[in-house]
């Protein structure tokens, strides 16, 4: 069950990553029917019900991938993935305290955090007005997710005056495709 859950997630991530303007709608099926057979071999599995949201997520049915959420925390409360997933989705989605306090204490409690757990704590200490945080995060967010990480640390380079670090992420932000393809 595990297996078809991640197999179904690398469909998506490889789609996300092949086509940035917009998904393929055979891999993102493929992807729902390999989620949907995970489930039902393993209904228990926090790992099955956090895979299950991220493409819930993906595919733009919000209120589903929060209970997906919910079920994977509920299922196994040490899940630091689903725990980071579900303060990403909150925190992206407007400010939520919840959000805040599920993405900081993932980040806290892991030993060697993905670039992907960044995202949020630099959405929201954007939001805060805490520039210097915003840098910190997307710099360990860039690692991954370049398009996010020069966006934010362009603005909270700019907001707070710091011009090496404006340029860096601004030369970052130039280099992003899918900017490119929309002219920017």
């Amino acid at each position: 069950a595990v297996a078809l859950a991640l197999r179904g997630s690398m469909l998506l991530d490889d789609a996300a990553a092949t086509q940035p303007l917009g998904l393929d709608p055979e891999p993102v099926a493929e992807a729902g029917r390999l989620l949907t057979q995970a489930l039902k071999l393993d209904s228990t599995s926090s790992v099955v019900w956090r895979e299950n949201a991220r493409y819930l997520l993906r595919t733009r049915r919000i209120s589903e991938a929060e209970a997906a959420y919910t079920s994977a925390l509920q299922l196994n409360p040490a899940n630091l993935d689903a725990r980071a997933g579900y303060g990403r989705m909150l925190s992206f989605a407007g400010p939520s305290a919840q959000g805040l306090a599920m993405a900081e204490e993932a980040l806290r409690r892991a030993i060697a955090p993905p670039h992907w757990y960044y995202g949020a704590p630099a959405v929201n200490a954007l939001r805060a007005g805490n520039d210097k945080s915003v840098i910190a995060y997307c710099d360990r967010l860039a690692s991954g997710d370049t398009e996010l990480a020069s966006v934010l640390g362009t603005v909270a380079a700019y907001r707070s005056r710091d011009e090496g670090t404006l340029n860096r992420y601004f030369a970052q932000l130039l280099d992003v495709t899918r900017f490119r393809r929309f002219g920017i």
